[in-house]
């Protein structure tokens, strides 16, 4: 069974979204089960349309910036 991690994140600020990612990954046994040093991580984001980060039909750019 694959496991979901969702983390309510109430602001779109740098700080705010790093904590809440790292929270998430933790929840999921941590970055270094996923990533090891050296490695390069591609993050999918969600672009199906000109369409405002509002929306949350998107990705927040925020969340790749």
């Amino acid at each position: 069974m694959k496991k979901v991690i969702i983390c309510e994140c109430t602001q779109y600020n740098p700080q705010l979204l790093e904590k809440k990612l790292n929270a998430g990954m933790a929840l999921l046994g941590g970055w270094d089960k996923f990533v090891a040093p050296g490695m390069k991580v591609l993050l999918k984001v969600n672009l199906i349309g000109p369409k405002s980060p509002e929306t949350a039909a998107i990705t927040h750019p925020e969340l790749v910036r």
